[in-house]
């Protein structure tokens, strides 16, 4: 497989003057509205996005229609997809109480709230600056109290009950209940606080002129006792700046610096992990040395989890700068134990992932018994099972000149893992991401996503059931829901895209050719203008990606 090459030939009216050409407005704007945030809003039945009912499998969504927007329920045990309540009752119920008029087809609200009580199903919902609370049996809606709307600043509790808080460099936790707030640090400072990004991760400047929401970059354990976390040192990193010359602030050009270390600095971010209890607000700082974090803070990377749901213990990834081996490490949420379960090593960079950002393919099993480990030793980016006790591998799970993408989900009870995978099936793009199935002992292989398209998977809250999004360039989206064993339960929804055909628009055409030595194959995908002449010349913009 070769690396992923985009050809792109430039929107304009180009003959062989091209360079002289003159583009005109009427160009340009014809270009702003295929920009995805206009172009997105001409595509219908597409974007399911689940809202998991009280925490089991039941789900409902919002998806645009052709007269306005639709709510759906689905219930994967009964095989059931019907719309969430009728559209019509709700929208005079709502127009009763409201005393406006609503539309059934384009009900005037983005989400809802999905209560259920005994036999009795209600929703509440936004109109007209109000809360009104409609039960789904009598769409009788009634004014309630609108509830605070949550605080994008703070990281909240699983249950709710507590709030993690950054101020001047330190970290306070919430009762949300009583608006109690108790500090439970005191020595930050300025690039050397807790819970903070990185101003390296090539965002802290632009995150400081938009007034984006910063919330601690923590995890919580599930049963909302602790809290993992870190302290970042970035006071000795030298800075880097960026000159802003159009602003509001007058005609002078202003400076934004932030520290930004490049390849050969002695000096980088350092990280040190911290634990805290959310009812007494007692600090641990773990047996651990700092870690480097020239990008941005190992939780950004998903590099530090929780092992069980009382918080007792955890893991996270100690990465050597330079990227050529890495170290899984487990640690005691009470005493801040910690010791080394596995490492994976090799002369060039390892990474815990085929891409840079996805979360760690690691899966610790019973307790630290095993571990589902990620590697591409071999050449190939495969699963393995280790020992947890030894670190050593007990058997591949996955083999073969393919690579996985994802670990979607690990049963223990079935012994299976679900995984999505590329360049296994002969004649396909091998970017695109297939849903297998496996054995932990590396048997049973099976293909759960037949489609020749790439696939987007979500499993549910049990794992029972698999949301599938499946595309490509010249494929509309479709999403259905799958069982544990592939097979498509409900189809959800086919995405209509006639109203961005209907401007013109035409899909990209998928192509493949050979590199320098006519053995690897790149795949690509050419955009041509819209008024493509096929008699004239165009220049090509090659588009790639080389780093920050």
């Amino acid at each position: 497989m070769g690396s992923l090459v985009v050809l792109v030939l430039a929107l304009v009216a180009a003959g062989a003057r091209a360079a002289n050409a003159q583009v005109t407005t009427a160009t340009y704007a014809r270009a702003e509205a295929m920009l995805s945030p206009n172009a997105d809003k001409l595509v219908l039945r597409d974007g399911v996005r689940p809202n998991w009912i009280r925490g089991g499998d039941r789900f409902w969504y919002r998806v645009a229609t052709a007269t306005g927007t639709e709510f759906v329920l689905v219930d994967p045990a009964r095989k059931l997809r019907r719309p969430a309540f009728d559209h019509g009752k709700l929208a005079a119920g709502l127009a009763r109480a409201a005393d406006t008029a609503v539309a059934a087809d384009s009900l005037p609200f983005p989400t809802l709230t999905w209560e259920e009580e005994g036999k009795a199903t209600r929703v509440v919902v936004s109109l007209r600056g109000k809360s009104w609370r409609c039960d789904l049996g009598t769409y009788r809606c009634d004014s309630t109290a609108t509830p605070k709307p949550p605080d994008p600043n703070e990281l909240l509790s699983p249950d709710g009950k507590w709030a993690l808080v950054r101020k001047d460099y330190n970290l306070w936790i919430r009762n949300t209940a009583t608006d109690e707030r108790r500090q439970v640090t005191t020595d930050g400072e300025r690039r050397n606080d807790y819970a903070s990004h990185a101003e390296s991760n090539t965002n802290s400047v632009t995150s400081q002129r938009l007034g984006l929401p910063a919330p601690p970059l923590a995890v919580w354990s599930a049963d909302s006792k602790r809290i993992l976390t870190h302290r970042l040192d970035q006071r000795a990193v030298r800075e880097q700046y960026l000159v802003q010359s159009v602003h509001g602030d007058g005609i002078r050009p202003k400076l934004w610096s932030f520290v930004f270390p490049y390849p050969g600095d002695s000096i980088v971010p350092m990280a040190s992990w911290r634990i805290f209890d959310a009812e007494t607000g007692r600090m641990v700082v773990p047996d651990a040395p700092a870690l480097p974090a020239p990008y941005d803070a190992p939780l950004f990377f998903g590099d530090g989890w929780w092992g069980d749901s009382a918080g007792a213990n955890g893991y996270y990834l100690e990465r050597e700068r330079g990227g050529k081996a890495y170290r899984l490490k487990a640690f005691d949420g009470a005493t801040g134990t910690v010791r080394t379960i596995a490492e994976e090593r090799g002369p060039t960079m390892v990474e815990p992932a085929l891409i840079l950002g996805l979360p760690p393919l690691i899966k610790v099993l019973g307790g630290g018994r095993e571990i589902v480990w990620f590697s591409q030793r071999d050449g190939w980016a495969q699963l393995y099972l280790l020992d947890g006790a030894t670190g050593q591998v007990k058997n591949r799970i996955t083999t073969g000149p393919w690579v996985v993408r994802e670990l979607v989900r690990v049963d223990e009870v079935s012994r299976t893992a679900w995984f999505t995978a590329g360049g296994r099936e002969p004649g396909r793009d091998p970017y695109y991401r297939h849903l297998y199935s496996v054995k932990l002992d590396g048997t049973g292989l099976a293909l759960l996503s037949p489609e020749d398209a790439d696939h987007q998977i979500a499993a549910s809250p049990s794992g029972a059931w698999l949301l599938d999004r499946f595309s490509r360039v010249d494929l509309p989206p479709a999403t259905v829901l799958r069982s544990a064993d592939g097979k498509v339960v409900i189809p959800l929804e086919q995405a209509d895209i006639s109203r961005l055909l209907a401007t013109g628009w035409r899909y990209p055409e998928r192509f493949t050719v050979k590199a320098a030595g006519d053995t690897t194959t790149l795949y690509g995908i050419l955009i041509k203008p819209s008024g493509f002449d096929s008699t004239k010349r165009y220049p090509v913009i090659e588009e790639i990606y080389p780093g920050p």
